[in-house]
């Protein structure tokens, strides 16, 4: 009886050794993905906190709606990561990227702070409202006269 008692406390002993081993390399996978998506979390919230856009300039040129957009925050934006609506409805599919530039960059489609952005939107009717998304969620909102 002895011997066999030996043999069973060693399988049990091994046994929570590797269980324990297994609980304690899935703790730090849970840690450190936490960990991660906490710090992904609190960079998107200060990308968003120091971006801010002012839009200036909207007016219909023959079949095309210009919009001219101050990058007014403390970050550089991508202008194609932008969304925009024109009364109502989004009108990203029309704008004209070939003629949609950042002012003193002709080359360059990095829209950084106080830079204009200049747009370009197929668009043939009358227009009273025009909104401008950025890719983080900062926007404005402009009432054409």
């Amino acid at each position: 009886m002895g011997l066999s008692v030996s043999v069973a406390t060693v399988i049990i002993f091994s046994a929570v050794v590797v269980v324990a081993a297994d609980f304690v390399q899935t703790y730090d996978d849970v840690t450190r993905v936490t960990r991660d998506a906490v710090d992904e979390r609190d960079m998107i919230s200060l990308e968003r906190a120091s971006t801010a856009i002012v839009i200036g300039e909207v007016w219909l040129d023959g079949t095309v709606l210009r919009i001219n957009v101050t990058n007014a925050g403390s970050a550089p934006i991508h202008p194609w990561e932008c969304d925009l609506l024109v009364d109502g409805y989004i009108a990203t599919p029309r704008i004209r990227w070939n003629e949609t530039i950042v002012l003193g960059h002709p080359g360059s489609m990095l829209w950084g702070p106080g830079e204009v952005a200049a747009f370009a939107i197929g668009h043939t009717a009358a227009v009273e409202r025009v909104v401008l998304v950025t890719g983080n969620g900062a926007m404005d909102v402009a009432g054409v006269t």
